[in-house]
């Protein structure tokens, strides 16, 4: 059965009352969240009650860990039938007061049969923690921290097609909200709309060598040519290989991308073997 997403501003209909919930920010969804999940989730089966999980829904913050999306489908994997995105008054801006608004108010709007509340310190170390091993190009140590690779998902634009030119087509997506990792090159994963799973090699960053741009996620996928404009594409930042540089010309670059390829292969393909 799949997730839905609510968007909460009063009272609910009668048949989505009645549920364990599990309260938190769930960005990341790392594993103290799933650990919360796991409780809610217990209590639910006892009771014979769904299972749903709520946040506080402000102004979308930067640095996020994960988009709506993916938090979505991580907490419908791990059982949660609802996900609740209660919306904060003007009297609850802070994370402390937002929670607490939502404790109290998730009675009445949500008629919960019980609910579970997260550390909201724990939580908020545990994700920044992720957030700075990514800033200093760490992606090994955030899925430690998170029980999962950081992944950057979005619409794949036009970008300045050079890569093509330069035999190395990418797929760009931009940085959106999320957490900037270290400017550099990663060894990735990314995931096509339609599901496949493509090894690959991508930079972020903002291009000093042809030209700066906004921080965005330029991938090239393994042994693949296909037009994937405008569909969706989720990279997940798998190992840290170089910084970000500038080059003195094309061929010096060119050469570097060979480089980077080779090592991608021999990481990715080499752990698949």
């Amino acid at each position: 059965m799949p997730l839905t997403i609510l968007e909460v501003a009063e009272d609910v209909d009668q048949e989505l009352r009645g549920a364990v919930v599990a309260i938190s920010d769930f960005d990341g969804v790392h594993k103290g969240h799933r650990k919360l999940i796991a409780t809610a989730g217990q209590i639910a089966a006892a009771l014979g009650a769904p299972l749903a999980a709520a946040s506080v829904h402000c102004n979308p913050p930067a640095e996020r860990l994960t988009s709506l999306d993916q938090r979505a489908r991580t907490l419908g994997r791990l059982g949660v039938e609802t996900y609740y995105l209660v919306r904060a008054d003007g009297g609850a801006r802070r994370p402390a007061a937002g929670e607490s608004c939502l404790r109290d108010r998730l009675g009445k709007w949500l008629g919960a049969r019980q609910t579970v509340v997260g550390a909201r310190e724990a939580d908020e170390s545990a994700a920044q923690a992720a957030r700075t091993a990514l800033k200093v190009g760490r992606p090994e140590l955030a899925c430690e921290l998170l029980g999962h690779p950081f992944a950057i998902e979005g619409v794949v634009v036009e970008g300045q097609k050079l890569g093509r030119k330069l035999g190395y087509p990418t797929a760009n997506v931009g940085a959106g909200d999320y957490v900037r990792p270290r400017f550099g090159v990663y060894a990735t994963r990314s995931r096509l709309a339609d599901g496949r799973e493509i090894p690959g090699v991508a930079n972020f960053g903002v291009n000093p060598t042809t030209g700066v741009v906004d921080a965005r996620l330029e991938v090239w996928l393994f042994d693949f040519d296909e037009d994937i404009y405008g569909q969706t594409l989720e990279t997940q930042l798998l190992r840290f290989l170089r910084p970000e540089l500038k080059f003195d010309g094309l061929p010096t670059l060119i050469d570097q991308i060979a480089r980077d390829v080779e090592a991608a292969r021999g990481i990715l393909l080499g752990a698949a073997a």
